[in-house]
């Protein structure tokens, strides 16, 4: 009997410890939002925005400041923006982007260079009767633009696309560079990234020669025509825009985008204008 009875308890338990348990769900329960991971993105996004913008790190007064000013809309596109408009509006905004061009073009050239090669043409049209008394005026020419150039760029007198031009068409950028004749070999990849067809380089002989040559879908008759045709083209302003993207955002910008952005720069010259649609992508912000 007391066998039975221990036995019939022993299911009873066995089926109770069986028994199905129902999860209650709790309607409205929200996790809470994970403030370190906002906090995160907003100073990695304050000290990509001083880099890309004016070439340094912030300090950590810079840091405070920055972060009054996104805090101030929770992060949005537009407190995002009033922090990128403090940084374009900053004297170390143009230096940076002049640096960057003057290092990568001209391994960042000081004036004492320029004045010298000007003091060597000057002398050189003391003689008038000399063959290359016009080109030596034109080398001159030339090279006081190149003088002027940062000045220029800073006070707003030129954009940056006559800073690219007066920084490749001078005999400092062809002493170099191997020559005015090496031109189109070398500008090719700086700014649209790839190399020149050897019809392109060809071509380029003939503007130099001052025959009638044709390149990027345009006609001209001297080396003047072939650098305004190169700088007017369409695959200078999508050149911008891609060295941008992958400077930035680390991968090429899709037909879509390169399209609207390259044509928007090339009418506007607006290089601010460009650079603030990169950064206030989700991709440069880091969010996904």
């Amino acid at each position: 009997m007391k066998l039975r009875i221990l036995l019939f308890i022993g299911i009873v338990s066995f089926a109770l410890s069986c028994k199905k348990t129902e999860t209650q769900v709790i309607t409205g329960n929200q996790p809470a939002i994970d403030s370190t991971i906002d906090n995160v993105l907003r100073d990695n996004f304050i000290h990509k925005a001083y880099l890309a913008v004016i070439g340094r790190t912030p300090t950590d007064l810079e840091k405070i400041g920055a972060r009054t000013v996104i805090d101030k809309n929770s992060c949005t596109a537009q407190s995002r923006e009033d922090l990128l408009n403090i940084l374009f509006a900053a004297p170390d905004y143009k230096e940076n982007i002049f640096n960057i061009d003057n290092a990568g073009l001209l391994s960042s050239y000081s004036g004492d260079v320029i004045n010298y090669y000007i003091i060597y043409y000057t002398n050189l049209v003391k003689d008038t009767t000399n063959p290359n008394y016009y080109m030596y005026l034109h080398e001159i020419e030339r090279l006081y633009l190149l003088k002027a150039t940062a000045r220029n760029f800073f006070n707003d007198s030129i954009d940056l696309v006559e800073v690219h031009k007066r920084m490749t068409y001078n005999i400092l950028y062809e002493n170099l560079n191997g020559g005015i004749y090496n031109w189109t070999n070398t500008v090719f990849p700086y700014f649209i990234k790839r190399k020149p067809t050897q019809a392109e380089m060809s071509n380029s002989y003939l503007f130099i020669a001052g025959m009638e040559g044709k390149m990027l879908l345009k006609t001209g008759h001297s080396t003047d025509d072939m650098v305004n045709i190169f700088f007017s083209s369409d695959e200078y302003y999508e050149g911008q825009v891609r060295i941008l993207f992958l400077r930035h955002l680390f991968r090429e910008p899709t037909a879509s985008e390169l399209q609207q952005l390259s044509d928007s720069y090339k009418k506007d010259h607006n290089y601010i204008k460009l650079q603030k649609s990169i950064f206030l992508s989700n991709d440069f912000l880091g969010k996904k």
